[in-house]
Protein backbone atom coordinates (compact mmCIF):
# COMPACT_ATOMS: atom_id res chain seq x y z
CA UNK A 1 0.00 0.00 0.00
CA UNK A 2 1.13 3.57 -0.71
CA UNK A 3 2.24 4.97 2.31
CA UNK A 4 1.65 8.17 1.27
CA UNK A 5 -2.02 7.33 0.95
CA UNK A 6 -4.15 7.05 4.33
CA UNK A 7 -7.41 5.45 4.79
CA UNK A 8 -9.67 7.93 6.28
CA UNK A 9 -12.61 6.44 8.50
CA UNK A 10 -15.68 8.77 8.71
CA UNK A 11 -15.99 10.24 12.08
CA UNK A 12 -18.57 8.79 14.55
CA UNK A 13 -21.16 11.28 15.74
CA UNK A 14 -23.70 11.18 18.29
CA UNK A 15 -26.77 10.97 17.93
CA UNK A 16 -29.22 13.74 17.29
CA UNK A 17 -32.24 14.66 19.19
CA UNK A 18 -34.25 17.25 18.01
CA UNK A 19 -31.56 18.78 16.23
CA UNK A 20 -29.45 18.96 19.05
CA UNK A 21 -27.05 16.41 20.96
CA UNK A 22 -27.43 14.88 24.39
CA UNK A 23 -24.74 17.22 25.50
CA UNK A 24 -26.69 20.32 24.01
CA UNK A 25 -29.87 18.52 25.50
CA UNK A 26 -31.97 20.86 28.31
CA UNK A 27 -31.67 18.96 31.44
CA UNK A 28 -35.31 17.92 31.53
CA UNK A 29 -35.10 16.20 27.79
CA UNK A 30 -32.18 14.51 29.15
CA UNK A 31 -34.33 12.85 32.15
CA UNK A 32 -37.16 12.39 30.04
CA UNK A 33 -34.61 10.60 27.53
CA UNK A 34 -33.28 8.51 30.96
CA UNK A 35 -37.08 7.82 31.82
CA UNK A 36 -37.84 6.68 28.75
CA UNK A 37 -34.70 4.10 28.24
CA UNK A 38 -36.21 2.87 31.87
CA UNK A 39 -39.34 2.22 31.11
CA UNK A 40 -38.27 0.04 27.96
CA UNK A 41 -35.76 -1.59 30.17
CA UNK A 42 -38.83 -2.31 32.49
CA UNK A 43 -41.01 -3.25 29.78
CA UNK A 44 -38.62 -6.26 28.32
CA UNK A 45 -37.76 -7.31 31.83
CA UNK A 46 -41.44 -7.71 32.36
CA UNK A 47 -42.57 -9.29 28.99
CA UNK A 48 -39.50 -11.89 29.53
CA UNK A 49 -41.76 -13.57 32.44
CA UNK A 50 -45.23 -13.25 30.35
CA UNK A 51 -47.43 -16.47 29.73
CA UNK A 52 -45.41 -18.44 32.23
CA UNK A 53 -47.94 -20.47 34.05
CA UNK A 54 -47.88 -20.02 38.22
CA UNK A 55 -48.76 -23.11 40.70
CA UNK A 56 -50.96 -21.76 43.08
CA UNK A 57 -51.33 -24.02 46.37
CA UNK A 58 -54.75 -24.24 48.31
CA UNK A 59 -54.14 -24.08 52.00
CA UNK A 60 -57.42 -24.31 53.37
CA UNK A 61 -60.07 -26.97 53.48
CA UNK A 62 -63.29 -24.59 54.28
CA UNK A 63 -65.49 -23.28 51.26
CA UNK A 64 -65.79 -19.21 52.81
CA UNK A 65 -64.29 -17.17 49.79
CA UNK A 66 -61.30 -17.10 52.29
CA UNK A 67 -57.58 -16.65 51.02
CA UNK A 68 -56.46 -19.84 49.91
CA UNK A 69 -59.72 -21.72 49.79
CA UNK A 70 -60.00 -23.69 46.22
CA UNK A 71 -62.73 -21.70 45.56
CA UNK A 72 -60.50 -18.00 45.60
CA UNK A 73 -57.80 -19.99 44.53
CA UNK A 74 -59.53 -20.99 40.86
CA UNK A 75 -61.39 -17.55 40.69
CA UNK A 76 -57.82 -15.91 40.24
CA UNK A 77 -56.61 -18.99 37.84
CA UNK A 78 -54.90 -17.53 34.46
CA UNK A 79 -54.35 -19.32 32.01
CA UNK A 80 -51.88 -22.66 32.07
CA UNK A 81 -51.88 -21.76 36.14
CA UNK A 82 -51.99 -25.04 37.92
CA UNK A 83 -54.30 -25.47 41.34
CA UNK A 84 -52.38 -27.62 43.67
CA UNK A 85 -53.88 -29.63 46.68
CA UNK A 86 -51.21 -32.28 46.72
CA UNK A 87 -50.00 -30.72 50.22
CA UNK A 88 -53.46 -30.14 51.89
CA UNK A 89 -54.60 -32.63 54.18
CA UNK A 90 -58.70 -32.13 55.43
CA UNK A 91 -60.94 -33.69 58.18
CA UNK A 92 -62.49 -36.48 56.63
CA UNK A 93 -60.18 -36.06 53.49
CA UNK A 94 -63.20 -33.74 52.06
CA UNK A 95 -63.52 -30.27 50.77
CA UNK A 96 -67.82 -30.02 50.99
CA UNK A 97 -69.34 -27.17 49.11
CA UNK A 98 -71.58 -24.76 50.68
CA UNK A 99 -72.04 -21.80 47.74
CA UNK A 100 -72.54 -23.87 44.92
CA UNK A 101 -70.14 -25.04 41.76
CA UNK A 102 -66.32 -23.70 41.72
CA UNK A 103 -65.94 -22.14 38.56
CA UNK A 104 -62.83 -20.98 36.77
CA UNK A 105 -62.86 -19.16 33.07
CA UNK A 106 -58.89 -19.83 33.00
CA UNK A 107 -58.20 -21.90 29.59
CA UNK A 108 -55.89 -24.96 30.40
CA UNK A 109 -56.12 -24.99 33.62
CA UNK A 110 -54.76 -28.16 35.94
CA UNK A 111 -56.03 -28.73 39.16
CA UNK A 112 -53.82 -31.77 41.46
CA UNK A 113 -54.63 -33.52 44.09
CA UNK A 114 -52.98 -35.65 46.66
CA UNK A 115 -54.76 -38.66 45.68
CA UNK A 116 -58.04 -40.13 45.07
CA UNK A 117 -58.23 -41.68 48.31
CA UNK A 118 -56.51 -38.91 49.94
CA UNK A 119 -59.29 -35.90 49.04
CA UNK A 120 -62.62 -35.72 47.94
CA UNK A 121 -64.49 -32.73 46.64
CA UNK A 122 -67.90 -33.14 47.75
CA UNK A 123 -70.74 -31.50 46.15
CA UNK A 124 -73.27 -32.08 48.85
CA UNK A 125 -75.86 -32.88 46.32
CA UNK A 126 -76.40 -29.44 46.00
CA UNK A 127 -74.47 -27.83 42.99
CA UNK A 128 -72.35 -29.24 39.99
CA UNK A 129 -68.67 -29.67 41.77
CA UNK A 130 -65.87 -28.06 38.95
CA UNK A 131 -66.91 -26.01 36.08
CA UNK A 132 -64.79 -24.57 34.07
CA UNK A 133 -65.73 -22.31 30.97
CA UNK A 134 -62.71 -21.20 28.90
CA UNK A 135 -63.47 -21.84 24.97
CA UNK A 136 -60.04 -23.42 24.08
CA UNK A 137 -57.20 -25.53 25.69
CA UNK A 138 -58.04 -28.57 27.91
CA UNK A 139 -59.49 -28.27 31.63
CA UNK A 140 -57.12 -30.73 33.43
CA UNK A 141 -57.83 -32.62 37.13
CA UNK A 142 -56.13 -35.28 38.74
CA UNK A 143 -55.78 -37.14 41.96
CA UNK A 144 -58.95 -36.70 42.97
CA UNK A 145 -62.26 -37.92 43.93
CA UNK A 146 -65.55 -35.83 42.80
CA UNK A 147 -68.64 -36.39 44.35
CA UNK A 148 -72.07 -36.05 45.07
CA UNK A 149 -73.02 -33.00 42.61
CA UNK A 150 -76.17 -32.15 40.83
CA UNK A 151 -76.93 -30.18 38.02
CA UNK A 152 -80.91 -29.24 37.62
CA UNK A 153 -82.07 -27.67 34.17
CA UNK A 154 -85.60 -26.58 33.92
CA UNK A 155 -85.41 -26.57 30.15
CA UNK A 156 -82.59 -26.20 27.41
CA UNK A 157 -79.76 -28.56 27.46
CA UNK A 158 -78.84 -30.22 30.87
CA UNK A 159 -74.90 -31.08 30.98
CA UNK A 160 -72.69 -32.07 33.68
CA UNK A 161 -73.65 -33.25 36.68
CA UNK A 162 -70.25 -33.09 38.74
CA UNK A 163 -67.85 -31.73 36.22
CA UNK A 164 -68.31 -29.11 33.31
CA UNK A 165 -66.32 -28.18 31.19
CA UNK A 166 -66.64 -25.85 28.28
CA UNK A 167 -64.28 -27.30 26.31
CA UNK A 168 -62.07 -30.44 26.52
CA UNK A 169 -61.42 -32.44 29.69
CA UNK A 170 -59.30 -34.46 30.94
CA UNK A 171 -59.41 -36.55 34.03
CA UNK A 172 -55.67 -39.11 35.47
CA UNK A 173 -56.11 -40.97 38.44
CA UNK A 174 -59.96 -39.48 39.09
CA UNK A 175 -63.15 -41.13 40.63
CA UNK A 176 -66.65 -39.45 40.07
CA UNK A 177 -68.95 -40.66 41.93
CA UNK A 178 -72.14 -40.72 42.80
CA UNK A 179 -73.17 -37.20 40.73
CA UNK A 180 -77.13 -36.52 39.37
CA UNK A 181 -78.50 -34.48 36.79
CA UNK A 182 -82.60 -33.93 35.66
CA UNK A 183 -84.35 -31.38 32.98
CA UNK A 184 -87.55 -30.56 32.40
CA UNK A 185 -89.61 -33.15 30.21
CA UNK A 186 -88.83 -30.70 27.12
CA UNK A 187 -85.43 -30.27 27.70
CA UNK A 188 -83.55 -30.50 24.36
CA UNK A 189 -80.33 -32.65 25.83
CA UNK A 190 -80.34 -34.41 29.57
CA UNK A 191 -76.59 -36.10 29.42
CA UNK A 192 -73.19 -36.24 31.35
CA UNK A 193 -74.48 -37.14 34.76
CA UNK A 194 -71.10 -37.57 35.82
CA UNK A 195 -69.13 -35.43 33.03
CA UNK A 196 -69.65 -32.98 30.50
CA UNK A 197 -66.55 -32.13 27.89
CA UNK A 198 -68.16 -29.77 25.41
CA UNK A 199 -65.36 -29.58 23.20
CA UNK A 200 -64.54 -33.26 23.59
CA UNK A 201 -62.94 -35.69 23.44
CA UNK A 202 -63.34 -36.68 27.42
CA UNK A 203 -59.75 -38.05 28.11
CA UNK A 204 -59.52 -40.56 30.95
CA UNK A 205 -56.40 -41.98 32.62
CA UNK A 206 -57.04 -44.62 35.59
CA UNK A 207 -59.99 -43.10 36.41
CA UNK A 208 -63.76 -44.10 36.83
CA UNK A 209 -66.89 -42.14 36.27
CA UNK A 210 -69.66 -44.67 38.05
CA UNK A 211 -72.84 -44.61 40.11
CA UNK A 212 -74.26 -41.29 38.27
CA UNK A 213 -77.92 -40.88 37.11
CA UNK A 214 -79.84 -38.93 34.67
CA UNK A 215 -83.55 -38.24 34.71
CA UNK A 216 -85.95 -36.47 32.24
CA UNK A 217 -89.22 -35.01 33.76
CA UNK A 218 -90.79 -38.06 35.47
CA UNK A 219 -88.38 -40.65 33.19
CA UNK A 220 -84.89 -41.65 33.93
CA UNK A 221 -82.92 -42.36 31.52
CA UNK A 222 -80.78 -45.49 30.99
CA UNK A 223 -78.43 -46.34 33.46
CA UNK A 224 -74.49 -45.41 32.26
CA UNK A 225 -72.06 -48.07 32.17
CA UNK A 226 -68.92 -47.83 34.49
CA UNK A 227 -65.91 -46.27 32.06
CA UNK A 228 -62.86 -48.29 31.58
CA UNK A 229 -60.24 -46.94 33.84
CA UNK A 230 -57.94 -45.77 30.76
CA UNK A 231 -59.66 -44.75 27.61
CA UNK A 232 -59.85 -41.77 24.84
CA UNK A 233 -64.02 -40.86 24.41
CA UNK A 234 -64.19 -39.02 21.97
CA UNK A 235 -68.08 -38.20 22.71
CA UNK A 236 -68.51 -34.84 23.91
CA UNK A 237 -70.48 -36.00 27.08
CA UNK A 238 -70.62 -39.11 29.43
CA UNK A 239 -72.37 -40.07 32.57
Amino acid sequence: MNPSIRAVRPALRPPVFNGMRPAQLPSQSKTTLRIGRLVVALSLALGSNAGHAGNLPVTSCLDDFGAGTLRLVMFGAANGDIVDLSQLSCADSKITLAHGAISSSAPNLSVIGPGQQALTIDGAGLSRVLVNTALQGTFSISGLTIANGHFHHSGGTALGGCIYGRYRVALDHVTVDSCTIDGAVDADVVAGAGVAALGGPLSLTASTISNCSAAQGCRVLPACQELPRSAQIPLRVRC
